[in-house]
Formats: structure tokens, C-alpha cells, sequence
């Protein structure tokens, strides 16, 4: 599977940003985890999904995936995320 991405960096956290309104992307958290490592990965603590909105006049929502002492933790938005857009 190619998985189309951004790797952004911002108050010492490393981001990695998915386009997900111009591609379909399933990841689970296994696959997240992976990636994220920094020996054998692409290396981040936090997996931005953009997805678009289903709101009227919202044009995206963005799911923010944060790694916790390199195990997965959550699903919620961070602060460090909203900085990056």
C-alpha cells in the first residue's frame, strides 16, 4: 500500500500529516505504531488524519493520533497538532 504523507515538525513534536479527503487510508493502530518508529520508520509521536467535513461550511476535521512512550494511546486532539495548520 503507498500512503501519500507530509512529515511537519513543531514545538518538538514530529507530525505525520495524511491527506485523507484525496486518498482512502484505513490504518490501525498496529500500522500507526510502526510507522511511527524512528529505526524502521518514518519516525513521529503524532499521525494527522485530514478527513473532510461533514458539516456545512467546515471544510476539513483532523484526527490527531498521539503515540504515549511509543505505545498507542489515544485518539484525541492535541494542541501541538492545531499549531501545524
Amino acid at each position: 500500500m503507498t500512503i501519500r504523507f507530509t512529515k511537519m515538525h513543531g514545538l518538538g513534536n514530529d507530525f505525520m500529516v495524511i491527506d485523507a479527503i484525496r486518498q482512502n487510508v484505513l490504518l490501525s493502530p498496529q500500522q500507526i505504531a510502526t510507522l511511527s518508529q524512528r529505526d524502521t520508520g518514518i519516525g513521529f509521536d503524532q499521525c494527522l488524519m485530514v478527513e473532510a467535513s461533514q458539516e456545512t461550511g467546515i471544510d476539513f476535521f483532523i484526527a490527531s493520533l498521539m503515540l504515549m512512550a511509543k505505545k498507542w494511546a489515544s485518539a484525541a486532539m492535541g494542541p501541538d497538532a492545531s499549531r501545524v495548520f
